[in-house]
């Protein structure tokens, strides 16, 4: 993985890095980011950034030589998106999608959400959480072609 360091970018090797998650907010999502420390990459508390809300992040990230990275501090290489499931759980399913990898991208099935027969969509009405709306919409969309339903792919990242 290529990280900079402030004046130069370089090439570090690794097996494997995991986070532990600690205990972050449950049902918010965390941008996560890697760093160079000691001569090795590394993951900690300071990896995570929370959104301020569902659908904004607190803190941007923008492209630093092609490589995505935190605004403000671009020595932290985006590696993707978690939203929390629990303060030390994050979900990754055929029905929820809340890890997402911007280096490795790879395509999985999705399983419809539990449907009311007569519309379509998930039980709860007021759809308060944008993820069950955008769950609602992707399968007005696949059921009934002809609908006018959309949805934004920028939700669509977990």
């Amino acid at each position: 993985m290529a990280l900079y360091d402030g004046t130069n970018g370089r090439v570090y090797s690794f097996a494997e890095k995991s986070l532990a998650l600690g205990t972050p907010t449950s049902g918010t999502n965390y941008d996560v980011f890697a760093y160079a420390s000691g001569g090795a990459v590394t993951l900690d508390n300071t990896s995570l950034v929370a959104w301020s809300s569902n659908t904004a992040r607190a803190t941007n990230i923008l492209q630093q030589h092609g490589v995505w990275v935190k605004s403000g501090s671009t020595t932290y290489r985006y590696l993707g998106t978690i939203r929390t499931t629990a303060t030390t759980t994050t979900e990754d399913s055929a029905l929820n999608h809340y890890v997402f990898n911007a280096s490795n991208r790879v395509r999985r099935p999705t399983r419809p959400p539990l449907c009311r027969p007569a519309s379509g969509c998930p039980a709860p009405a007021d759809f308060s959480d944008a993820f069950s709306l955008q769950r609602c919409l992707r399968h007005l969309q696949r059921t009934q072609p002809s609908s006018r339903a959309e949805y934004s792919e920028n939700i669509d990242i977990f």
